[in-house]
């Protein structure tokens, strides 16, 4: 991104494109919520909709636009569905379940990776104890909660800047980061938290249930082919 904000990037196409804007610890500012997809040699601007219709354009050339488009990085776990099981719980498996498992776990809090009605018992301790639907999704509910979602559906509505019901705002990452009972997480397994974090927490990264059963068996699922 270029000090005036300005964004341009070469992308891959024929596949579902969603924007974050993270801050320097990659985690999101904001999210856009709705998906982006493009064909072979198409070009698309992102101009039209994010400003006010009675806004003039820029008297100047955009940073980003004098300049060749940038390439996007691969990462891990690209070329899979997200997965809880293979992306959260090891990491979890690590840190966390020699004090936060067994019969007692501590604070009754169990980061077991077993299966549990459709998920595992760690993401119905993380993620179970509080209903985002609707009026729930609010400043009061996120911050009560180790993993804050984004619950409305209606596309009027929007996720506010700040990072309040991703990562930025998590109670789990803000411990992780401070220190906690002498757990020390490197980069790589932070950033991974707070990714599956900013993708709203899911578990799931398929819809077919004989494929969210390969999934909550810890099993890799390929890329879906195009249609």
């Amino acid at each position: 991104m270029e000090p005036d904000g300005s964004v341009h990037v070469t992308v891959p196409a024929r596949k579902p494109l969603l924007f974050q804007l993270l801050d320097e610890n990659g985690m999101a500012y904001q999210t856009m919520r709705s998906l982006t997809y493009l064909q072979p040699g198409e070009k698309i601007s992102c101009v039209g909709c994010h400003e006010n219709r009675r806004d003039a354009p820029l008297a100047g050339v955009p940073l980003a636009a004098r300049r060749p488009p940038s390439q996007i990085l691969p990462k891990d776990y690209e070329n899979e569905p997200f997965s809880y099981v293979r992306m959260v719980q090891p990491i979890l498996d690590k840190h966390c379940v020699r004090c936060h498992g067994g019969p007692e776990p501590q604070g009754n809090l169990d980061l077991t990776g077993g299966p549990l009605n459709g998920y595992t018992t760690s993401y119905w301790a993380l993620c179970g104890d509080k209903d985002f639907a609707g009026p729930n999704t609010n400043p009061k509910t996120a911050a009560a909660a180790l993993v804050p979602r984004f619950g409305m559906r209606n596309q009027v509505q929007v996720t506010p800047p700040g990072g309040l019901y991703g990562a930025r705002g998590s109670r789990l990452i803000a411990l992780l980061r401070d220190g906690h009972e002498a757990v020390s997480l490197d980069a790589e397994e932070l950033r991974r938290l707070a990714q599956w974090i900013d993708c709203n927490a899911i578990f799931y990264g398929a819809y077919l249930p004989e494929e969210q059963e390969r999934l909550l068996r810890g099993e890799r699922l390929p890329m879906p082919a195009l249609q």
